[in-house]
């Protein structure tokens, strides 16, 4: 059975990668969300649900719905703590989409959307991965308008992540969302180099 390209795409906070993957959907590629997917799956998850309960308290969920607020002042705050939650969300988070990306064998490219792709080893999950990168003052500017926060809070929360530079070194391809060139093209120009790149190997190598 024919196997989908699997493209990783990532990028800091702030930097654009949601509009980077809302420009594939528009061009007809699936993509998987990974932050919403692992919203959804604490709620839909029996085991996952029961593990965070455990580990973290009957607080986690207060009515039925998960208790944000109550995690993240555990987590933030404790690097034990947010290891521990992310070794709970990346198994049911992997498994979710080993299944999605079965469902969506007859598209020759998927793209699987991840904040924290190389931080949490699921780039090993791609064939490619693809970085959009943005000056860290703009990236801090837009999350504060987004999420009506301060910078002191923006920049706490990356400080979990890679940096730019980082995650330029570990990606295959990247793109630069700076408001002068372009993302739509950009864009474009790197899922035909990758289906070019994947088409050439299929050829050279075939099974």
């Amino acid at each position: 059975m024919a196997k989908s390209i699997v493209v990783g795409l990532t990028g800091g906070i702030g930097s654009g990668k949601t509009t980077a993957a809302n420009i594939a959907v528009a061009l007809g590629i699936p993509v998987y969300i990974a932050d919403e997917e692992a919203k959804a799956l604490y709620m839909t998850d029996s085991n996952l649900k029961a593990e965070v309960i455990r580990h973290f308290g009957e607080d986690s969920y207060l009515n039925g719905t998960l208790n944000r607020a109550h995690l993240s002042n555990q987590v933030f705050s404790n690097e034990e703590k947010l290891s521990l939650l992310n070794s709970l969300v990346h198994p049911a988070v992997a498994t979710h989409f080993a299944a999605w990306k079965d469902a969506h064998a007859s598209h020759p490219i998927v793209i699987k959307e991840a904040a924290i792709l190389f931080e949490s080893n699921s780039y090993k999950d791609c064939d490619c991965t693809v970085t959009v990168n943005c000056d860290v003052d703009e990236r801090i500017r837009r999350v504060m308008l987004r999420d009506e926060v301060s910078a002191e809070e923006v920049r706490k929360r990356l400080s979990h992540q890679l940096t730019d530079e980082e995650r330029t070194e570990k990606a295959d391809y990247h793109l630069v969302n700076d408001g002068n060139q372009l993302l739509y093209n950009q864009v474009v120009r790197v899922l035909e180099t990758i289906a070019l790149r994947f088409s050439d190997s299929s050829q050279s190598h075939p099974d």
